[in-house]
C-alpha cells in the first residue's frame, strides 16, 4: 500500500516558501534581462526604438507641433516617428508603428515633449505601476483573500510576463486592468457614475468594450452607459479645436486602414493569444482573408453566449456585494475572458486583464475548501472593520 504525504502545517510552509522563492526569482531574471538590454543600446535609445510608446510619442509629436488636424494621416505619422527615431535610424519604406488609439493620450502628452523620452517613459512606467496597484487595492477590499493567498497572488503579478511586458514596453494594459477592474467594483458597491467613470480607460482598447458593455446593458446600467458616452461625447468635442471637427470619423477611417497594414504595422496576427491569432495559425497564407471574419463571427456568437447565459440564469446572477461572491461574480469573470479572447487585436501584454478573473476564480477555490468558514471570517471581519463604510441594503437592479 502506497504512503501518502501528508499535509501538514509545516509541509504547507515550506511549499509556500518555495513558491515565493520561484516567483521572485522570475521576476528578478525578467529584470535582469531588461537591464541588460538597457545597458546594451542606453535608454534613450531603447524608448525611441524598441518601446510601443514610440506610437503615443509620435501622436503627441504631431499634436505638439501643430499638425492635430493630420494626426490620423498615415504619412504624417511616419514623417514625426522619422523625426523621433532620427538621432539613431530611420524606419524601413512602407514601415510605422502607427498611433491607433483616440487622441487623447497624444493630447495629454504634447505638453510634456520637452522633458527627455526617458523621463515621460519613466513616468507612463509609475502610471502603469499606479493602475496595478489601485487595481489590487480595490480587489483586496471587494474580494479579501487570507494574508498567505493574498501575499503569493500578489508575488504572481509581479513575476507575471505580460505585466513586464506591459512595464518594458510603455503599454496602455495597467490601464485597461484598471477599468476592467473599476466597472466590476462599482458593479458591486452600486455606484451609477463610478462605472461610467471606470469606463473611460477601456476605451483605449475599445475592441475589448462590447462584451463588457453588454453585460451594462442586461443589468440594466443604462445610465451608466448615458454617462459614459456624454463624457466621450465632451471629451471628443473640446478635442476639435486641436483635431478638427472631423476627427472621430478620420479616426475611424485610419483604425480600418491599420488594420490591413499587417506586418507593415508591425503587426502579426499569429502571435495574438486571441482566436484571431490561433485562426491566422491554422488558415496560413493561403487563408488569411477568412481569418477576420471569423474571429468577427466567433465574437458575435460571445456576445449571444453571454446573453443566453443571463437569460436563462438571471434568477442566479443577482449582484453581490462587496466581500459576498457568488454567481454574478463568476459571469463578470467569464465576460471578461470572452472579451480577450475574442477581441480583434490584442497583444500578449494585455493579458494582464486576466488577474481579474483569477483573482475571482482564487477566491471560489479558498471558498470551496474544509476551511471555508475561516475565509467566511475572515470576509466578515474585514467588512466590519473601521476602514469599510457600512451601507444601506440596496434594491436588486438585476431583476
Amino acid at each position: 500500500m502506497m504512503n501518502r504525504t501528508r499535509w501538514t502545517p509545516a509541509l504547507q510552509q515550506r511549499m509556500r516558501s518555495w513558491l515565493m522563492l520561484g516567483l521572485a526569482t522570475l521576476a528578478i531574471l525578467q529584470l535582469a534581462i531588461w537591464s541588460v538590454v538597457l545597458s546594451g543600446e542606453g535608454l534613450d535609445l531603447y524608448v525611441r526604438h524598441h518601446t510601443d510608446f514610440l506610437h503615443i510619442l509620435t501622436g503627441a509629436l504631431i499634436v505638439r507641433e501643430g499638425h492635430g488636424t493630420q494626426l490620423y494621416d498615415l504619412a504624417q505619422q511616419q514623417m514625426a516617428q522619422n523625426a523621433i527615431l532620427s538621432p539613431y535610424l530611420a524606419l524601413e519604406p512602407g514601415m510605422i508603428l502607427p498611433y491607433n488609439h483616440p487622441p487623447f493620450e497624444a493630447i495629454l502628452l504634447a505638453p510634456l515633449l520637452k522633458l527627455p523620452y526617458p523621463l515621460l517613459f519613466a513616468l507612463w512606467d509609475l502610471l502603469a505601476l499606479a493602475a496595478i496597484g489601485v487595481s489590487l487595492w480595490l480587489l483586496l477590499r471587494t474580494l479579501p483573500l487570507p494574508v498567505t493567498a493574498r501575499t503569493l497572488l500578489i508575488a504572481a503579478v509581479l513575476s507575471y510576463h505580460p505585466f513586464q511586458i506591459a512595464l518594458w514596453s510603455g503599454q496602455t494594459s495597467p490601464l485597461l486592468l484598471l477599468g476592467a477592474v473599476g466597472v466590476y467594483v462599482a458593479m458591486k458597491r452600486r455606484s451609477e457614475v463610478w462605472v461610467a467613470v471606470a469606463l473611460l480607460p477601456l476605451t483605449l482598447k475599445p475592441q475589448v468594450l462590447p462584451p463588457i458593455l453588454l453585460l451594462l446593458l442586461l443589468t440594466r446600467y443604462w445610465r451608466s452607459i448615458a454617462l459614459w458616452i456624454g463624457i466621450l461625447c465632451a471629451g471628443s468635442i473640446a478635442a476639435m479645436p486641436i483635431l478638427g471637427a472631423g476627427w472621430p470619423l478620420q479616426y475611424l477611417r485610419f483604425v480600418s486602414e491599420a488594420a490591413q497594414l499587417g506586418e507593415r504595422a508591425y503587426t502579426d496576427a499569429t502571435h495574438m493569444p486571441t482566436v484571431r491569432g490561433v485562426f491566422a495559425n491554422l488558415a496560413g497564407e493561403r487563408f488569411q482573408y477568412l481569418v477576420s471574419p471569423l474571429t468577427l463571427a466567433l465574437a458575435g456568437a460571445g456576445l449571444v453566449l453571454i446573453a443566453g447565459i443571463w437569460v436563462r440564469s438571471r434568477g442566479m446572477l443577482k449582484i453581490t456585494p462587496p466581500g459576498v461572491h457568488g454567481a454574478f461574480d463568476y459571469f463578470w469573470g467569464a465576460t471578461t475572458l470572452i472579451a480577450i479572447a475574442t477581441a480583434i487585436h490584442l497583444g500578449p501584454h494585455d493579458l494582464v486583464l486576466l488577474l481579474l478573473p483569477v483573482w475571482i476564480g482564487v477566491v471560489a477555490l479558498l471558498a470551496q475548501q474544509p476551511e471555508r468558514a475561516s475565509y467566511a471570517r475572515l470576509v466578515q471581519r474585514g467588512m466590519n472593520s473601521p476602514g469599510v463604510r457600512r451601507r444601506a441594503p440596496c434594491p436588486d437592479r438585476s431583476t
